[in-house]
């Protein structure tokens, strides 16, 4: 396709006011217009009424894995004074070691995000 009939990718303004899920959705929403593979594990509602993330491994993995032309990134995103599990920091200090793209990020960090997904 000619570059200048391609489309710039939609302009997705972070709610600034909104919660954890509304940021990922907001994240996911960004890199699906961008053509990025996502992935995400949704939490649910067990019958005891509990919410809890069905996993088969180690608990703490980052919200997010994002795959596009050969990069992959792992993302864990935080809103407000929520800060990282001792699970999620050693998923943060053994993807460090292996240098697998790791970052934790918030809304204040939404300007690198877009940068980010959009440069691919």
């Amino acid at each position: 396709m000619n570059a200048a009939k391609q489309r710039a990718p939609p302009k997705i303004v972070p709610n600034l006011q909104g919660t954890e899920q509304g940021f990922l959705d907001q994240v996911l929403a960004l890199a699906r217009a961008t053509g990025w593979l996502a992935h995400h594990c949704r939490p649910a509602l067990s019958r005891g009424g509990r919410w809890a993330t069905p996993i088969q491994g180690d608990a703490g993995f980052p919200d997010l894995v994002l795959v596009k032309g050969g990069r992959v990134l792992f993302w864990e995103l935080k809103m407000g004074e929520n800060t990282l599990e001792v699970a999620q920091e050693a998923w943060r200090d053994a993807l460090y070691v292996a240098d697998a793209g790791y970052q934790t990020l918030t809304l204040a960090d939404w300007d690198y995000i877009e940068r980010t997904l959009q440069e691919g």
